[in-house]
C-alpha cells in the first residue's frame, strides 16, 4: 500500500483540495472507483462533506467511495482488529506517559 500524505495550504478549501488530489491520483477515478483509498479526515462531518464533494467534481451518477474515516475510528478498528476494546485501553491523558515509560526502559510491548 503506497501512503501518501497531502499538504493543504492554509487558505485552500480542505475538502476541494482532497477531492481533486483523490480523483487525479488514483488509478481507477476515471471509471468512478476510488475504493483503493483510505482518508484520515478531523470529524465525520468532514467525511460526509467529502462524500459530496467528491460526486460533484467527479461529474458522475455514481462513485466506488474511498475509506473515509476519523483518526479516532481508524484507531478505534486497528484496535478491534488487536483484539483490544475500550475497557482495555489506557485512557488517553496518561498514554504519553505510559509509552516515555516503555521507552526509557526499552519496553516496547
Amino acid at each position: 500500500m503506497t501512503r501518501q500524505v497531502l499538504t493543504v495550504p492554509f487558505a485552500a478549501d480542505l475538502l476541494a483540495h482532497v477531492a481533486g488530489e483523490l480523483l487525479a491520483a488514483l488509478p481507477g477515478a476515471a471509471d468512478g472507483d476510488l475504493a483503493d483509498a483510505l482518508v484520515l479526515l478531523p470529524s465525520a462531518r468532514a467525511c460526509r462533506d467529502l462524500e459530496h464533494r467528491l460526486l460533484e467534481r467527479s461529474g458522475r451518477e455514481a462513485l466506488l467511495l474511498p475509506r473515509l474515516l476519523t483518526d479516532t475510528q481508524w484507531a478505534d478498528e486497528l484496535a478491534a482488529g488487536l483484539g483490544l476494546d475500550d475497557d482495555d485501553l489506557p485512557d488517553d491523558r496518561i498514554r504519553p506517559l505510559l509509552l516515555a515509560r516503555r521507552l526509557a526502559g526499552g519496553q516496547l510491548v
